[in-house]
């Protein structure tokens, strides 16, 4: 049995406030940025073991379960007696709560990730306070309140159960996800502002992003793997058939054969021969070296591609296509926290545009693994691994932009090599977002009836709240045999 739990409790708050009267003759300014990301992960995995052999000649046999359980209740029964106590006469068993099986082994692994996260940015002028900020009537003196806010809160759950033949395993996955996000600049009600002009600004906060280009070889002859990236619904053990386009072959592989694959991390493959289908989907999911195929070099030209599934292998068939030699990638760093889907924009720096890419453009992110991810042109496309061609590198000054709250909510489970398989993931994500921009705002429980005052000597009044948020929320069973599988997820929307 392997139980994780993650809890993430974070509160995080920038208040830009006054306690007192001001007076200046030229800008008043409050603001406060808070930029918080949160992070749960929780990851079980039990794999059951084979039932013990016979004992050899002379060895004891090995005690089952009951039999410990049984010597452990004749102990507590002696002391008892030894101490005036009565014991119930009952027998040394526990039929009704066995972990011994007709079936064999019982495997059960369960993951819990819950993550609550609470940000706070205020910029305020609080109520019946004061604030002359253009003293000398000169016209250069503004009141500015700006606010500023971006969260990030992720949970994530992976319960897998392994579990010998003729056993049982079950696998939970349970994660939740609950932000809170207020996001407030405002003058309070009763308050006074004399000032040449006022702005009052609720705004999103922005991550800044190194961007690095990266290479990465398209054949490790090493690890004996294929980077084709992540746009393909190729499963382990599906069979593919390669064609090499318009170049030469990759080195171990043949021009319209086929073989077995088993996807890996970070949009790479590792392929297996088989005498069969039967044989070569084995291999290719049990791993291991045996039928694995040694890549011996990158091959050349373009248009190199797998064909795989279909009606009976031969019509309706999808294809991955992939180039030789090498693709290019981006290096987010450490600590970027970003997933698979979320928004970012694109800043040249006044440099040279990395190939593919537009200066301003928002872009969406896939994640292969580590650090190392590629772009696409919608969420959708990310999320089916749809990656743009990057041609050029750019410049040593372009970067990432991060500016959206993103929440999400992952919980998968697997239960596999037995008999019975059940299986069971739950997400939930609930967020609540507040992004106000108020003159006159009511800070508490009892309205305040005396409104702001506010007397502009010239200049503007720009009031502006935004808030842009993406939740995302999955629950998946996978890897159940013989039994069931079930999943379930919820998204509270942002509540304004």
């Amino acid at each position: 049995m392997g139980i994780t739990i993650a809890v993430s409790i974070g509160t995080d708050s920038a208040i830009a406030t006054t306690g007192r009267d001001i007076t200046a003759a030229g800008d008043v300014q409050f603001g406060a940025s808070t930029i918080s990301t949160n992070r749960a992960t929780a990851r079980a995995s039990v794999a059951g073991g084979e039932q013990e052999e016979e004992p050899a000649e002379g060895e004891p046999a090995q005690e089952t379960t009951d039999q410990k359980v049984g010597k452990q209740e004749d102990f507590a029964n002696s002391r008892s007696s030894a101490n005036g106590g009565q014991t119930d006469g009952g027998t040394n068993k526990t039929d009704a709560a066995s972990s011994d099986t007709s079936g064999g082994s019982v495997s059960v692994a369960g993951a819990v990730a819950v993550t609550v996260a609470t940000s706070t940015s205020r910029a305020a002028l609080p109520e019946f306070r004061t604030v002359i900020a253009d003293s000398d009537d000169d016209g250069s003196g503004a009141l500015i309140l700006t606010a500023a806010n971006l969260t990030d809160a992720t949970a994530t759950a992976d319960g897998s159960a392994v579990t010998s033949s003729g056993g049982t395993g079950v696998g939970v996955g349970v994660a939740v996800n609950v932000a809170t996000v207020h996001n407030e600049a405002y003058v309070g009600a009763g308050a006074t502002v004399e000032a040449a002009g006022l702005t009052v600004e609720a705004k999103m906060a922005q991550r800044e992003l190194e961007v690095e280009p990266a290479l990465v070889n398209l054949v490790d002859t090493d690890a004996e793997t294929l980077f084709i990236g992540k746009g393909h619904t190729i499963k382990t053990g599906d069979k593919v058939t390669y064609q090499n386009g318009d170049g030469n072959e990759i080195g171990g592989l043949d021009d319209g054969d086929s073989y077995y694959a088993r996807v890996e991390d970070g949009g790479k493959v590792i392929l297996y021969e088989g005498s069969d289908d039967e044989e070569g989907e084995a291999r290719a999911k049990a791993g291991g070296t045996v039928g694995r195929v040694d890549l011996t070099d990158q091959g050349t030209g373009s248009g190199h591609k797998f064909e795989y599934g279909g009606l009976f292998g031969l019509i309706g068939q999808d294809e991955v296509s992939f180039d030789s030699a090498q693709r290019r990638v981006v290096d987010l760093g450490a600590g970027h926290n970003l997933r698979t889907g979320d928004a970012v924009r694109y800043d040249n720096g006044t440099g040279a545009t990395m190939g593919g890419l537009t200066d301003g453009t928002t872009y969406y992110i896939i994640i292969l693994d580590g650090d190392r991810a590629e772009l696409a042109t919608s969420r959708e496309d990310a999320l089916a691994g749809k990656a743009i061609k990057l041609t050029s590198n750019g410049n040593t000054t372009q970067r990432l932009f991060d500016g959206t709250h993103t929440m999400h909510a992952e919980a998968l489970s697997g239960a596999s090599g037995g008999d019975i398989g059940v299986a069971g993931s739950v997400a939930i994500t609930v967020a609540n977002l507040d992004s106000i921009a108020v003159v006159g705002f009511d800070e508490g429980t009892i309205v305040t009836a005396t409104p702001a005052n506010v007397t502009l000597d010239g200049g503007d009044v720009d009031i502006h709240a935004a808030n842009r948020s993406e939740s995302f929320v999955s629950a998946a069973p996978s890897g159940v045999t013989g039994g069931a599988g079930a999943a379930a997820w919820a998204s509270a929307p942002p509540s304004r």
